[in-house]
Protein backbone atom coordinates (compact mmCIF):
# COMPACT_ATOMS: atom_id res chain seq x y z
CA UNK A 1 0.00 0.00 0.00
CA UNK A 2 1.62 3.35 -1.30
CA UNK A 3 1.95 5.70 1.65
CA UNK A 4 0.07 9.15 1.08
CA UNK A 5 3.47 10.73 1.55
CA UNK A 6 4.34 9.03 -1.63
CA UNK A 7 1.29 9.97 -3.77
CA UNK A 8 1.55 13.23 -2.54
CA UNK A 9 5.33 13.76 -3.47
CA UNK A 10 4.97 11.96 -6.89
CA UNK A 11 2.02 14.53 -7.70
CA UNK A 12 4.20 17.53 -6.93
CA UNK A 13 6.52 16.09 -9.19
CA UNK A 14 4.39 16.02 -12.16
CA UNK A 15 2.86 19.40 -11.32
CA UNK A 16 6.64 20.56 -11.15
CA UNK A 17 7.01 18.86 -14.55
CA UNK A 18 4.73 20.40 -16.12
CA UNK A 19 4.86 23.66 -14.65
CA UNK A 20 8.47 24.42 -16.37
CA UNK A 21 7.49 22.91 -19.49
CA UNK A 22 4.55 25.88 -19.71
CA UNK A 23 6.54 28.67 -18.81
CA UNK A 24 9.50 27.42 -20.95
CA UNK A 25 7.55 27.28 -24.32
CA UNK A 26 5.43 30.92 -22.76
CA UNK A 27 8.97 32.95 -22.63
CA UNK A 28 9.95 30.99 -26.35
CA UNK A 29 6.37 32.63 -27.78
CA UNK A 30 7.60 36.04 -26.11
CA UNK A 31 10.80 36.23 -27.93
CA UNK A 32 9.63 35.03 -31.22
CA UNK A 33 8.60 37.59 -33.33
CA UNK A 34 6.39 37.69 -36.48
CA UNK A 35 7.87 40.07 -38.71
CA UNK A 36 5.96 42.83 -40.72
CA UNK A 37 8.64 43.84 -43.27
CA UNK A 38 8.83 47.17 -44.31
CA UNK A 39 11.42 49.37 -46.40
CA UNK A 40 12.50 52.45 -44.75
CA UNK A 41 15.34 55.16 -45.94
CA UNK A 42 18.84 54.55 -45.97
CA UNK A 43 19.77 56.99 -47.45
CA UNK A 44 17.59 60.20 -49.03
CA UNK A 45 18.11 60.40 -53.30
CA UNK A 46 18.72 63.79 -54.32
CA UNK A 47 18.44 65.31 -58.25
CA UNK A 48 22.41 63.80 -58.83
CA UNK A 49 22.38 60.72 -56.95
CA UNK A 50 20.30 57.46 -55.87
CA UNK A 51 19.31 57.14 -52.60
CA UNK A 52 18.93 53.68 -50.63
CA UNK A 53 16.46 51.79 -49.05
CA UNK A 54 16.66 48.72 -46.46
CA UNK A 55 13.87 46.20 -45.13
CA UNK A 56 13.53 46.21 -41.21
CA UNK A 57 10.36 44.71 -39.14
CA UNK A 58 7.97 46.98 -38.14
CA UNK A 59 7.63 44.91 -34.94
CA UNK A 60 11.12 44.28 -33.81
CA UNK A 61 13.05 46.48 -35.87
CA UNK A 62 15.65 43.74 -37.25
CA UNK A 63 16.87 44.24 -40.24
CA UNK A 64 16.90 41.87 -43.02
CA UNK A 65 19.83 42.52 -44.83
CA UNK A 66 17.66 43.22 -48.33
CA UNK A 67 18.41 47.01 -49.63
CA UNK A 68 17.15 48.26 -53.10
CA UNK A 69 18.23 51.93 -54.27
CA UNK A 70 16.01 55.25 -54.74
CA UNK A 71 15.43 56.48 -58.02
CA UNK A 72 17.17 59.96 -58.89
CA UNK A 73 14.49 62.65 -58.22
CA UNK A 74 13.97 64.37 -61.51
CA UNK A 75 12.50 67.44 -62.55
CA UNK A 76 9.79 66.89 -65.38
CA UNK A 77 10.56 68.06 -68.90
CA UNK A 78 8.05 67.41 -71.19
CA UNK A 79 8.47 67.68 -74.35
CA UNK A 80 7.11 65.79 -77.98
CA UNK A 81 9.03 62.79 -78.38
CA UNK A 82 8.17 60.19 -81.57
CA UNK A 83 7.12 57.21 -80.56
CA UNK A 84 5.87 56.27 -84.57
CA UNK A 85 8.19 56.93 -87.11
CA UNK A 86 6.39 58.57 -90.53
CA UNK A 87 6.98 57.31 -93.88
CA UNK A 88 5.91 58.16 -96.60
CA UNK A 89 3.25 56.04 -96.56
CA UNK A 90 1.91 56.77 -93.38
CA UNK A 91 1.73 59.14 -90.79
CA UNK A 92 3.42 59.04 -87.30
CA UNK A 93 3.05 59.39 -83.75
CA UNK A 94 4.68 61.72 -81.59
CA UNK A 95 3.64 61.53 -77.40
CA UNK A 96 4.41 64.41 -75.00
CA UNK A 97 6.97 62.71 -72.81
CA UNK A 98 8.92 63.69 -69.87
CA UNK A 99 12.58 63.85 -70.84
CA UNK A 100 14.47 63.59 -67.36
CA UNK A 101 12.17 60.19 -66.58
CA UNK A 102 10.53 59.01 -69.00
CA UNK A 103 6.95 59.62 -67.94
CA UNK A 104 4.15 59.54 -70.96
CA UNK A 105 0.60 61.23 -70.75
CA UNK A 106 -2.08 60.79 -72.82
CA UNK A 107 -1.63 63.78 -75.16
CA UNK A 108 -0.62 62.86 -78.51
CA UNK A 109 -0.20 64.88 -82.06
CA UNK A 110 0.23 63.29 -85.52
CA UNK A 111 3.27 63.63 -87.58
CA UNK A 112 2.67 64.32 -91.21
CA UNK A 113 4.23 61.25 -93.83
CA UNK A 114 7.18 62.26 -94.47
CA UNK A 115 7.53 64.80 -97.84
CA UNK A 116 9.71 66.64 -100.06
CA UNK A 117 9.42 70.41 -100.91
CA UNK A 118 9.71 71.47 -104.26
CA UNK A 119 10.45 75.44 -104.99
CA UNK A 120 10.09 77.08 -108.61
CA UNK A 121 11.89 80.38 -109.30
CA UNK A 122 15.22 81.82 -111.31
CA UNK A 123 17.87 83.40 -111.07
CA UNK A 124 19.11 86.60 -112.52
CA UNK A 125 17.10 89.76 -112.68
CA UNK A 126 15.61 92.47 -115.07
CA UNK A 127 17.54 95.84 -115.92
CA UNK A 128 17.20 98.76 -117.70
CA UNK A 129 13.77 100.53 -117.99
CA UNK A 130 11.12 100.83 -120.61
CA UNK A 131 12.07 98.56 -123.72
CA UNK A 132 15.34 98.98 -123.23
CA UNK A 133 15.91 96.29 -120.93
CA UNK A 134 18.79 93.39 -120.47
CA UNK A 135 17.08 90.38 -119.00
CA UNK A 136 19.60 88.01 -117.17
CA UNK A 137 16.75 85.38 -116.10
CA UNK A 138 16.94 82.01 -115.76
CA UNK A 139 14.73 79.12 -114.55
CA UNK A 140 15.29 76.45 -112.00
CA UNK A 141 13.58 75.12 -108.89
CA UNK A 142 14.88 73.59 -105.55
CA UNK A 143 14.17 70.48 -103.95
CA UNK A 144 14.48 69.95 -100.06
CA UNK A 145 13.66 66.98 -98.25
CA UNK A 146 14.01 68.20 -94.58
CA UNK A 147 17.43 67.72 -94.83
CA UNK A 148 19.34 68.85 -97.56
CA UNK A 149 18.48 71.18 -100.03
CA UNK A 150 19.65 71.19 -104.03
CA UNK A 151 18.87 72.97 -106.62
CA UNK A 152 17.99 72.06 -110.13
CA UNK A 153 18.69 74.63 -113.20
CA UNK A 154 16.46 74.35 -116.12
CA UNK A 155 18.07 76.44 -118.67
CA UNK A 156 20.88 78.37 -120.63
CA UNK A 157 18.73 81.19 -122.04
CA UNK A 158 16.47 84.00 -120.35
CA UNK A 159 14.08 82.06 -118.65
CA UNK A 160 10.90 82.26 -116.15
CA UNK A 161 9.91 79.62 -113.71
CA UNK A 162 6.42 80.52 -112.40
CA UNK A 163 4.44 77.32 -110.96
CA UNK A 164 5.36 74.17 -109.70
CA UNK A 165 3.50 70.50 -108.96
CA UNK A 166 3.85 67.06 -108.41
CA UNK A 167 1.97 64.13 -109.47
CA UNK A 168 1.28 60.61 -107.99
CA UNK A 169 4.19 59.13 -109.50
CA UNK A 170 7.00 61.54 -108.26
CA UNK A 171 6.88 63.42 -111.61
CA UNK A 172 7.55 67.20 -110.97
CA UNK A 173 6.36 69.76 -113.50
CA UNK A 174 7.53 73.61 -113.87
CA UNK A 175 5.88 76.18 -115.91
CA UNK A 176 7.25 79.02 -117.25
CA UNK A 177 9.12 80.45 -120.37
CA UNK A 178 12.42 81.02 -121.85
CA UNK A 179 13.12 83.21 -125.13
CA UNK A 180 13.33 81.70 -128.49
CA UNK A 181 16.67 83.72 -129.38
CA UNK A 182 14.26 85.73 -132.40
CA UNK A 183 12.78 88.70 -132.34
CA UNK A 184 9.36 90.29 -133.48
CA UNK A 185 7.96 93.59 -134.47
CA UNK A 186 4.29 94.43 -132.30
CA UNK A 187 2.46 97.87 -132.49
CA UNK A 188 1.71 99.94 -129.77
CA UNK A 189 -0.03 103.26 -130.26
CA UNK A 190 1.10 104.74 -133.37
CA UNK A 191 4.38 102.71 -133.45
CA UNK A 192 6.17 99.72 -133.70
CA UNK A 193 8.90 97.87 -131.26
CA UNK A 194 10.82 94.76 -131.94
CA UNK A 195 11.04 92.30 -128.63
CA UNK A 196 12.76 88.93 -128.21
CA UNK A 197 10.55 85.93 -128.68
CA UNK A 198 8.89 84.39 -125.36
CA UNK A 199 8.11 80.57 -125.98
CA UNK A 200 5.80 79.25 -122.97
CA UNK A 201 6.65 75.82 -122.00
CA UNK A 202 6.49 73.28 -119.11
CA UNK A 203 9.56 71.16 -117.85
CA UNK A 204 9.08 67.61 -116.46
CA UNK A 205 11.47 65.68 -114.02
CA UNK A 206 10.82 62.44 -113.56
CA UNK A 207 14.03 62.34 -111.06
CA UNK A 208 16.50 60.85 -114.25
CA UNK A 209 15.94 63.26 -116.98
CA UNK A 210 14.29 66.50 -117.76
CA UNK A 211 12.47 67.28 -120.64
CA UNK A 212 10.69 70.67 -121.83
CA UNK A 213 7.48 70.56 -123.53
CA UNK A 214 7.12 73.89 -125.60
CA UNK A 215 2.90 74.70 -125.61
CA UNK A 216 1.20 75.21 -129.14
CA UNK A 217 -0.75 78.07 -130.73
CA UNK A 218 1.85 81.20 -130.34
CA UNK A 219 2.05 80.15 -126.49
CA UNK A 220 3.86 83.38 -125.08
CA UNK A 221 3.89 82.33 -121.48
CA UNK A 222 2.35 79.94 -118.44
CA UNK A 223 1.99 81.24 -115.39
CA UNK A 224 -0.32 78.40 -113.44
CA UNK A 225 -0.71 74.48 -113.65
CA UNK A 226 -3.27 71.77 -112.18
CA UNK A 227 -3.11 68.38 -113.02
CA UNK A 228 -6.27 66.35 -112.49
CA UNK A 229 -6.53 62.21 -113.13
CA UNK A 230 -3.43 62.43 -114.72
CA UNK A 231 -4.40 65.72 -117.41
CA UNK A 232 -2.51 68.74 -117.47
CA UNK A 233 -3.78 72.28 -117.40
CA UNK A 234 -1.62 74.86 -117.70
CA UNK A 235 -3.08 78.84 -117.90
CA UNK A 236 -1.26 81.59 -119.69
CA UNK A 237 -1.28 83.50 -122.63
CA UNK A 238 -0.98 83.20 -126.21
CA UNK A 239 0.27 85.93 -128.77
CA UNK A 240 -1.56 86.64 -132.11
CA UNK A 241 1.71 87.45 -134.80
CA UNK A 242 -0.43 88.21 -137.22
CA UNK A 243 -2.33 91.06 -136.26
CA UNK A 244 1.05 91.72 -134.12
CA UNK A 245 -1.05 93.00 -131.33
CA UNK A 246 -3.36 90.48 -129.67
CA UNK A 247 -2.36 88.99 -126.50
CA UNK A 248 -4.88 86.39 -125.68
CA UNK A 249 -5.84 84.47 -122.07
CA UNK A 250 -5.60 80.87 -122.82
CA UNK A 251 -5.15 77.11 -121.08
CA UNK A 252 -3.39 74.29 -122.08
CA UNK A 253 -4.93 70.61 -121.66
CA UNK A 254 -2.18 67.94 -122.17
CA UNK A 255 -3.86 64.65 -122.08
CA UNK A 256 -0.38 62.72 -122.67
CA UNK A 257 -0.93 62.75 -126.34
CA UNK A 258 -2.02 66.03 -127.93
CA UNK A 259 -2.23 69.71 -126.43
CA UNK A 260 -5.26 71.19 -126.86
CA UNK A 261 -5.48 75.31 -126.85
CA UNK A 262 -8.76 77.44 -125.21
CA UNK A 263 -8.73 80.99 -125.65
CA UNK A 264 -11.05 82.94 -123.64
CA UNK A 265 -13.11 86.46 -124.75
CA UNK A 266 -10.89 89.69 -124.81
CA UNK A 267 -10.20 92.72 -126.30
CA UNK A 268 -7.50 95.17 -127.42
CA UNK A 269 -7.68 96.95 -123.81
CA UNK A 270 -7.35 93.93 -122.40
CA UNK A 271 -4.21 92.56 -124.25
CA UNK A 272 -2.32 95.76 -123.57
CA UNK A 273 -2.68 95.78 -119.92
CA UNK A 274 -0.81 92.48 -119.55
CA UNK A 275 1.48 93.20 -122.31
CA UNK A 276 2.54 96.17 -120.38
CA UNK A 277 2.89 94.42 -117.62
CA UNK A 278 4.45 91.49 -118.13
CA UNK A 279 7.39 91.71 -116.02
CA UNK A 280 5.06 92.82 -112.90
CA UNK A 281 2.23 90.48 -113.13
CA UNK A 282 3.15 87.71 -114.52
CA UNK A 283 1.47 85.00 -111.46
CA UNK A 284 -1.78 86.73 -111.32
CA UNK A 285 -3.26 84.03 -113.81
CA UNK A 286 -4.00 81.05 -111.48
CA UNK A 287 -5.87 77.96 -112.78
CA UNK A 288 -7.79 75.11 -111.11
CA UNK A 289 -9.98 72.35 -111.76
CA UNK A 290 -12.94 70.40 -109.51
CA UNK A 291 -13.92 67.10 -109.24
CA UNK A 292 -16.35 67.59 -112.05
CA UNK A 293 -13.48 68.72 -114.63
CA UNK A 294 -14.45 72.01 -114.35
CA UNK A 295 -11.86 74.67 -115.34
CA UNK A 296 -11.48 77.56 -113.26
CA UNK A 297 -9.14 80.92 -114.57
CA UNK A 298 -8.49 84.04 -112.50
CA UNK A 299 -7.85 86.86 -114.56
CA UNK A 300 -7.51 91.21 -114.09
CA UNK A 301 -7.73 93.07 -117.14
CA UNK A 302 -9.30 97.19 -117.42
CA UNK A 303 -12.20 98.61 -118.95
CA UNK A 304 -10.29 101.59 -120.29
CA UNK A 305 -6.87 101.30 -120.74
CA UNK A 306 -6.22 104.79 -120.31
CA UNK A 307 -8.02 104.67 -116.99
CA UNK A 308 -5.47 102.42 -115.30
CA UNK A 309 -7.38 102.19 -111.85
CA UNK A 310 -10.57 101.24 -113.40
CA UNK A 311 -9.56 97.40 -113.59
CA UNK A 312 -11.82 94.25 -113.17
CA UNK A 313 -11.14 91.13 -111.22
CA UNK A 314 -12.91 87.84 -112.46
CA UNK A 315 -12.55 84.17 -113.16
CA UNK A 316 -13.96 82.36 -116.08
CA UNK A 317 -15.47 79.06 -115.63
CA UNK A 318 -15.22 76.35 -118.44
CA UNK A 319 -17.45 73.13 -117.89
CA UNK A 320 -16.95 72.07 -121.54
CA UNK A 321 -19.75 73.10 -123.22
CA UNK A 322 -20.04 76.87 -121.64
CA UNK A 323 -17.76 79.31 -120.19
CA UNK A 324 -18.90 81.78 -117.83
CA UNK A 325 -17.56 85.43 -116.41
CA UNK A 326 -17.87 85.54 -112.58
CA UNK A 327 -16.65 89.37 -111.92
CA UNK A 328 -15.16 89.57 -108.01
CA UNK A 329 -15.89 93.13 -106.14
CA UNK A 330 -11.68 93.16 -105.61
CA UNK A 331 -9.23 95.37 -107.10
CA UNK A 332 -7.25 92.69 -107.73
CA UNK A 333 -7.50 88.78 -107.75
CA UNK A 334 -4.79 86.60 -107.29
CA UNK A 335 -5.26 82.84 -106.80
CA UNK A 336 -8.19 80.10 -106.59
CA UNK A 337 -9.11 76.85 -105.38
CA UNK A 338 -11.42 74.50 -105.05
CA UNK A 339 -12.60 72.36 -101.98
CA UNK A 340 -15.82 69.88 -101.82
CA UNK A 341 -16.98 72.40 -104.85
CA UNK A 342 -16.88 75.43 -103.25
CA UNK A 343 -14.41 78.41 -104.87
CA UNK A 344 -12.10 79.61 -103.50
CA UNK A 345 -10.27 83.46 -104.36
CA UNK A 346 -7.91 86.06 -102.61
CA UNK A 347 -6.69 89.39 -104.30
CA UNK A 348 -6.23 92.67 -103.83
CA UNK A 349 -9.15 94.49 -101.75
CA UNK A 350 -8.94 97.85 -99.83
CA UNK A 351 -11.07 96.05 -96.92
CA UNK A 352 -9.56 93.76 -94.21
CA UNK A 353 -7.58 90.60 -94.98
CA UNK A 354 -10.21 88.01 -96.44
CA UNK A 355 -10.96 85.75 -99.07
CA UNK A 356 -14.08 84.83 -101.56
CA UNK A 357 -15.83 81.93 -101.15
CA UNK A 358 -18.66 81.54 -104.03
CA UNK A 359 -17.51 85.32 -104.48
CA UNK A 360 -18.92 86.32 -100.91
CA UNK A 361 -16.21 88.28 -98.81
CA UNK A 362 -14.87 86.14 -95.59
CA UNK A 363 -12.88 88.32 -93.42
CA UNK A 364 -9.88 86.59 -91.00
CA UNK A 365 -9.88 89.18 -88.37
CA UNK A 366 -9.09 93.08 -88.18
CA UNK A 367 -5.73 93.66 -88.76
CA UNK A 368 -3.27 97.08 -88.70
CA UNK A 369 -2.01 96.86 -91.95
CA UNK A 370 -1.08 100.17 -93.19
CA UNK A 371 -3.91 99.60 -95.96
CA UNK A 372 -2.54 96.95 -97.58
CA UNK A 373 -4.54 94.17 -98.08
CA UNK A 374 -2.97 91.87 -101.00
CA UNK A 375 -3.20 88.49 -100.98
CA UNK A 376 -1.58 86.09 -102.94
CA UNK A 377 -2.10 82.59 -102.37
CA UNK A 378 -4.36 80.38 -100.98
CA UNK A 379 -5.39 76.45 -100.38
CA UNK A 380 -7.67 74.49 -98.10
CA UNK A 381 -6.33 71.75 -95.85
CA UNK A 382 -8.29 69.73 -93.13
CA UNK A 383 -11.45 72.02 -93.58
CA UNK A 384 -9.19 74.90 -92.90
CA UNK A 385 -8.09 77.61 -95.19
CA UNK A 386 -4.28 79.37 -95.46
CA UNK A 387 -4.27 82.60 -97.10
CA UNK A 388 -0.46 84.36 -97.78
CA UNK A 389 -0.67 88.07 -97.34
CA UNK A 390 2.00 91.43 -97.48
CA UNK A 391 1.66 94.19 -95.76
CA UNK A 392 2.79 97.05 -95.28
CA UNK A 393 4.23 100.40 -97.21
CA UNK A 394 7.72 100.50 -96.97
CA UNK A 395 8.79 96.91 -95.22
CA UNK A 396 7.18 94.43 -96.59
CA UNK A 397 6.43 91.32 -94.49
CA UNK A 398 4.07 88.22 -94.75
CA UNK A 399 1.60 86.90 -92.85
CA UNK A 400 -0.42 84.12 -92.84
CA UNK A 401 -3.55 83.28 -91.64
CA UNK A 402 -5.82 80.60 -91.53
CA UNK A 403 -9.56 80.47 -91.17
CA UNK A 404 -11.65 78.48 -88.60
CA UNK A 405 -9.60 79.35 -85.88
CA UNK A 406 -9.86 82.74 -84.43
CA UNK A 407 -6.51 84.95 -84.41
CA UNK A 408 -4.59 82.22 -85.80
CA UNK A 409 -2.45 84.07 -88.20
CA UNK A 410 1.38 84.33 -88.13
CA UNK A 411 4.03 87.00 -89.22
CA UNK A 412 6.82 85.81 -91.92
CA UNK A 413 10.21 88.05 -92.36
CA UNK A 414 12.95 87.88 -94.53
CA UNK A 415 16.72 88.68 -93.86
CA UNK A 416 16.56 92.09 -94.69
CA UNK A 417 13.95 94.75 -94.48
CA UNK A 418 11.81 93.69 -97.39
CA UNK A 419 10.20 90.71 -97.36
CA UNK A 420 7.64 89.52 -100.22
CA UNK A 421 5.91 86.47 -100.19
CA UNK A 422 4.17 84.22 -103.15
CA UNK A 423 3.01 81.18 -102.21
CA UNK A 424 2.20 78.66 -99.58
CA UNK A 425 1.69 74.62 -99.68
CA UNK A 426 0.31 72.60 -96.36
CA UNK A 427 1.03 69.02 -95.30
CA UNK A 428 -1.27 69.05 -92.05
CA UNK A 429 -0.60 71.18 -89.66
CA UNK A 430 2.63 72.07 -90.86
CA UNK A 431 2.74 75.03 -93.54
CA UNK A 432 5.50 76.06 -95.87
CA UNK A 433 6.11 79.47 -97.85
CA UNK A 434 8.17 80.63 -100.47
CA UNK A 435 9.43 83.98 -101.03
CA UNK A 436 11.97 86.48 -101.28
CA UNK A 437 13.75 89.96 -99.85
CA UNK A 438 16.73 92.27 -99.57
CA UNK A 439 19.92 90.69 -98.44
CA UNK A 440 20.09 93.13 -95.22
CA UNK A 441 21.54 95.67 -95.24
CA UNK A 442 21.84 95.96 -99.37
CA UNK A 443 18.51 97.36 -100.42
CA UNK A 444 18.06 100.18 -102.94
CA UNK A 445 15.93 102.78 -103.59
CA UNK A 446 12.88 100.38 -104.53
CA UNK A 447 10.88 98.38 -101.97
CA UNK A 448 13.34 95.88 -103.71
CA UNK A 449 15.82 98.19 -105.45
CA UNK A 450 18.89 95.92 -104.64
CA UNK A 451 20.27 92.37 -103.78
CA UNK A 452 17.63 89.69 -102.87
CA UNK A 453 17.21 86.33 -102.16
CA UNK A 454 14.74 83.63 -102.21
CA UNK A 455 13.51 81.90 -98.81
CA UNK A 456 11.30 79.69 -97.84
CA UNK A 457 9.81 79.33 -94.43
CA UNK A 458 7.52 76.78 -92.88
CA UNK A 459 6.22 77.09 -88.80
CA UNK A 460 7.58 73.63 -87.85
CA UNK A 461 4.74 72.53 -86.17
CA UNK A 462 4.04 75.62 -83.84
CA UNK A 463 1.21 77.95 -83.70
CA UNK A 464 2.33 81.39 -81.91
CA UNK A 465 1.96 84.33 -84.13
CA UNK A 466 4.98 86.61 -84.24
CA UNK A 467 8.18 85.28 -86.51
CA UNK A 468 7.54 81.46 -84.66
CA UNK A 469 8.64 80.23 -88.34
CA UNK A 470 11.63 78.88 -89.43
CA UNK A 471 13.66 80.17 -92.97
CA UNK A 472 16.06 78.73 -95.24
CA UNK A 473 18.08 80.35 -97.86
CA UNK A 474 17.58 78.57 -101.03
CA UNK A 475 21.25 78.34 -103.06
CA UNK A 476 21.74 80.41 -105.87
CA UNK A 477 24.84 81.63 -108.11
CA UNK A 478 23.02 85.15 -108.29
CA UNK A 479 22.61 87.76 -105.96
CA UNK A 480 19.38 88.27 -107.79
CA UNK A 481 17.18 85.11 -106.73
CA UNK A 482 13.34 84.84 -106.93
CA UNK A 483 10.96 81.95 -105.56
CA UNK A 484 7.37 82.05 -107.21
CA UNK A 485 5.73 78.70 -105.97
CA UNK A 486 5.72 75.45 -104.18
CA UNK A 487 4.77 72.49 -103.67
CA UNK A 488 4.95 69.08 -101.57
CA UNK A 489 5.70 65.40 -102.39
CA UNK A 490 6.14 62.57 -101.22
CA UNK A 491 9.38 61.27 -103.07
Amino acid sequence: MIDINQKLFSGLLIFAIFAFIFITCSEEEETKCRHDWIWVTDTEATTTTEGLEREDCSKCGVKSGKTRPIPIIYTHSFRYVVTTPATTESEGLETWTCLSCGVTTDDTRIIPAVCTVYISGHMGKIEGSGRQIIDSRKACYWKYDGTNIIRIDLSNVTSVATDIITDDLGNVYITGWYETGGTFTYIYGTGSYTSNIRKACYWKDNGTTITRTDLPDDGFFASSIAIDSGIIYIAGRSYNFEDRRSFSLCYWKDDGSTITTKTFPGDDGFSYFFYEHLGNNEDVISIAVDDSGNVYITYNYTYDYSQGSNRRAAYWKDDGTNITEILLDDLWVYDIAIFNGDVYTVGYTQDKYSYRKNGIRMVFEDFDSEDIYESVAIVINSGNVYALSNYGYIGYSGLISRGSLTGARQMIRGNGDYTKTTDVAVNYNQWYVVGYGTIYPHWGGGNFGGDKEAFFWNNNFKTEWYYPNQRITLPSNSAFTTATAIAIGRW
